[in-house]
């Protein structure tokens, strides 16, 4: 019994060994099949335009031929790819394709009996006008699409010599195909096509490129290219941006405000007038232009990827305006996380922002106050931390961290 159960399970192992040359065998004949069936649906273009088929009976076999190409799909999804996109562009064509000759038109007509005299036709009616001539536009030529290489070298450079092709279907082609090969060489060419190229399509395309391709050098290049940007560049530069959500990516935003919106005021006082002018000035700013367009993204991305971005720029940023914008930005995504990036700037010594952070925590409130009620020991702070207490929980429990932490504790 041993020795038949040892057979038995040899000959399962060997029957499983065999099942990948066989599911290979299987793909590769498939493709045959799907090869054939391309250059089939290519060849009833001209059976549709010459009257040998009508529509339906064309589609129908076209039909037929995407299911085979679907098949394949399952075993073989980038082989595929290729071919599906043909078949939709044959199918486009014979949707759209007008016969040159109808059906019958080119073969011999039989010739009436003439013997016997002929009936007297009547009066001949009004002549039909004649129907206005149609020029329909010449067909596209069809093309194959080529099969990528493996090897990534040899893929740039046919990417790169198709975005360069005369023919704007080549170069659509390409462009939404360099996220599988990522190379800066290809992403700049992927801006020039965006910025400059006279076909829709291919813009289009290349802005679907710039989306999928998960690569520094975008964002570098975005940087760059949107301080010289015309109005119509700028609005495409910043559905990239949109499209996504990436702490590195909030910096190009950010460069859009600074350069396109007018600086915000600064106060650097705790006056109860000064702030409330202050708020109304930041409110109207954030409610318009850029700024809007700009804040409105971020409420659609993750909170922890904005304040990390936005965070990171307002320590690392240079230039006291940056830091402001920055600040103002962490306002509207409060969390603790926002406001231990914020707190900092005010209970700093002669920080000109004190009244940025402060307009900042009272913003993002309860989640700021166990940060202020560490500033209150500070004789050079507590004023401030304590002015930001008391507006964001209206009460007072005097310049103690303790009775504020419980407090926070208690309502959190």
């Amino acid at each position: 019994m041993n020795r038949f159960t040892s057979s038995l399970f040899t000959l399962v192992l060997a029957l499983l060994a065999t099942l990948p040359a066989w599911a290979q065998d299987d793909a590769a004949r498939l493709e045959e099949q799907c090869a054939a069936g391309v250059e089939k649906a290519n060849g009833l273009l001209k059976r549709v335009q010459e009257g040998e088929l009508k529509h339906d009976q064309a589609l129908a076999q076209l039909d037929e031929i995407d299911a085979l190409v679907l098949r394949f799909a399952e075993l073989d999804p980038r082989g595929a790819e290729p071919m599906k996109i043909e078949l939709s562009s044959i199918r486009f064509w014979i949707s759209k394709m007008k016969p040159l000759f109808a059906p019958g038109e080119l073969e011999g007509k039989p010739k009436g009996d003439s013997s016997g005299p002929k009936p007297d036709p009547g009066p001949k009616p009004d002549a039909a006008p004649k129907p206005v001539p149609r020029h329909d536009a010449p067909l596209e030529p069809a093309w194959h699409v080529p099969i990528l290489p493996n090897d990534k070298n040899a893929r740039t450079q046919v990417l790169g010599a198709f975005m360069k092709a005369e023919d704007p279907r080549h170069r659509a082609w390409a462009a939404v195909r360099v996220p599988d090969v990522p190379r800066p060489a290809l992403v700049e060419r992927l801006y020039e096509l965006l910025l400059g190229d006279g076909d829709e399509s291919v813009r289009s395309a290349a802005r679907d490129g710039l989306v999928g391709t998960q690569h520094t050098s975008v964002l570098d290049k975005i940087g760059e290219a949107v301080a010289d940007a015309r109005d119509d560049q700028l609005d495409v530069l910043f559905e990239i941006l949109a499209a996504r959500p990436d702490p590195r990516t909030v910096k190009a935003l950010f460069q859009i405000i600074l350069d396109r919106e007018k600086p915000l005021p600064n106060v650097n006082e705790r006056s109860q007038d000064a702030m409330k002018g202050f708020r109304d000035e930041i409110k109207t700013a954030f409610d318009s232009g850029w700024r809007k367009r700009v804040f409105d993204v971020f409420k659609g991305w993750p909170g922890s990827t904005v304040v990390e971005g936005v965070g990171r720029y307002a320590v690392q940023a240079s230039d006291q305006r940056e830091r402001q914008e920055a600040l103002l930005t962490l306002g509207l995504y409060g969390d603790g996380r926002a406001a231990a990036l914020a707190v900092p700037f005010l209970t700093a010594d002669d920080n000109p922002l004190r009244a940025t952070a402060l307009a900042t925590v009272e913003m993002i409130g309860i989640p700021s106050v166990p940060y202020l009620a560490q500033g209150l020991p500070r004789q050079s702070t507590k004023l401030w931390c304590y002015q930001a207490l008391m507006n964001i929980t209206q009460t007072r429990l005097g310049t103690e961290p303790r009775p504020w932490i419980q407090w926070w504790r208690e309502n959190r």
